[in-house]
């Protein structure tokens, strides 16, 4: 096999094209094609790879893939003996067949940019043809085999995410095999029978793409939330109908356990379909909400399962320092109008003694609206929280507030009660979500279980500094 790589600028003008590099696959199924070229262009940068066979047939196209780009991975940083940092970045592109091309390339703010090297995977799990069209029929055939082939890249408009280490601490080696597992994936995490094996409440692995429209909220209930939210800085959806959705929070809830005694963190619960299908009903209410046509979920997706009286150290417990998700410039025009909001769906009913979530409303935030303000993204704890308001719910309830409204869990207080399990996400204005998202018409497409997975471990690097030991992990 060849490798052709090749960069132009971002009206066509050509760059260069390397000769074109041979490439034999390792035992890994892995191959490294050296490159070294740097990045010199007063114009945005397109990179290409295509991988070819002996007689000239494509084997698999990268597509244009830009420095600009919202899904490149910073894998290190180091700073040379001049005191200049660099950076190690690294970005995929999931092609047909289970091939999948990676750029590294590394970054230093005083030269070019360097391409370093062109990595080419090709997954270990049997390929099939099917048509993307007919997920049914997808999944009934590959449940015979167990295994779900990785299917064509959908660009999903992602954030490089920072997978690095704080310089005063050493790579912990569940780091290392995830960064590992987002390249090439586990074959056994793609099995189907292994996640319908863990799966309680009568919970799908790819079987009907989600459908929305099943939680009809009338237009002034939802003015009266947004209201909320502009006076109060959060607001609350209750009595939502799951069961008309197809979804059930018991089962949901459930199978978090049943993850756990797999050695798998409450983050693995975006495995199943139905999560899929809860977040594509709260499309239609955030866009309302937001007062705009349509908007964008993020990927940064995580769900907690907090014990009573544990330490807040592993993976899905309880964080408990105020913060806000986005500073206010972040998630406002410059008009002040609000273009992000934070989703937190409870699973069982979360009490005071349980682990509820508490907000600083909005008229006892006096930085509320002053990001440049040191305080504002690293607020007081001990002052905040005398401030704090807490928010018990019931189960299913959507708890929403400003992508800038200060917020913390609180922890289980006693094994009397059940401890709380949520999971959140944010939605925004098409184009404001840094982190990696995905639009309404890619979820009711269907979300692949490759992509689901890699979806999850990139999260897990996301949130190491919550959880740097990746404590209740075992993969």
């Amino acid at each position: 096999m060849e490798l052709h790589v090749s960069a132009s600028t971002s009206d066509g003008l050509p760059l260069f094209t390397l000769d074109p590099i041979s490439v034999r696959l390792s035992s890994a199924n892995e191959a490294s094609a050296r490159c070294m070229e740097p990045l010199t262009s007063v114009k945005g940068v397109e990179l290409q790879a295509r991988l070819v066979d002996e007689e000239g047939a494509l084997i698999c196209d990268s597509g244009p893939v830009t420095l600009c780009d919202e899904d490149w991975v910073c894998l290190s940083c180091e700073t040379a003996s001049g005191g200049v940092p660099s950076r190690l970045l690294s970005i995929a592109r999931e092609c047909t067949d289970g091939w999948t091309l990676f750029f590294d390339m590394k970054e230093r703010s005083d030269t070019a940019s360097v391409l370093r090297f062109v990595r080419i995977v090709k997954s270990r799990v049997r390929q099939a043809e099917h048509a993307a069209a007919d997920l049914r029929g997808q999944a009934e055939a590959e449940a015979e085999e167990g295994v779900v082939a990785p299917q064509v890249y959908r660009p999903l408009h992602c954030t490089a995410v920072d997978c690095t280490e704080p310089e005063s601490m050493a790579v912990h080696p569940k780091h290392s095999l995830l960064l590992q597992m987002f390249r090439q994936p586990d074959a056994r995490l793609l099995k189907l029978s292994f996640w319908n094996s863990i799966a309680q409440g009568k919970l799908t692995v790819m079987q009907d793409p989600p459908c929305a429209g099943w939680l009809g909220t009338c237009g002034e209930h939802l003015r009266n939330r947004r209201s909320e939210l502009d006076q109060l800085g959060y607001s609350r959806l209750q009595q939502l109908p799951w069961s008309q959705a197809g979804v059930s929070v018991q089962a949901l809830s459930d199978t978090i356990d049943a993850l756990k005694t797999q050695g798998l963190p409450p983050v693995f619960i975006f495995m199943y379909d139905q999560v899929w299908s809860l977040l594509l009903q709260l499309f239609d209410l955030a866009a309302q909400i937001l007062d705009t046509d349509a908007v964008e979920m993020s990927l940064s997706v995580f769900a907690w399962a907090l014990e009573p009286d544990a330490a807040e150290s592993r993976v899905g417990s309880n964080f408990g320092l105020p913060h806000r998700d986005q500073t206010y410039d972040d998630c406002h025009t410059q008009e002040g109008h609000l273009t992000m909001l934070t989703t937190w769906i409870a699973l069982v009913p979360v009490t005071h003694d349980s682990g509820c979530m508490y907000v600083l409303p909005s008229d006892r935030d006096e930085l509320l609206t002053m990001p440049d303000d040191p305080c504002h993204t690293k607020p007081d704890e001990q002052g905040v929280k005398s401030l704090g308001e807490a928010l018990p719910c019931d189960a299913g309830d959507v708890l929403t507030w400003r992508a800038n409204t200060i917020h913390w869990g609180s922890s289980c207080t006693t094994d009397r009660v059940q401890p709380r399990k949520s999971m959140a996400t944010m939605f925004g204005h098409l184009g404001t979500c840094k982190a990696n998202s995905i639009s309404k018409d890619a979820l009711e497409a269907g979300v692949q279980l490759d992509t689901r997975l890699r979806i999850i471990l990139r999260t897990l690097l996301q949130y190491k500094v919550w959880y740097p030991e990746f404590a209740g992990l075992s993969l």
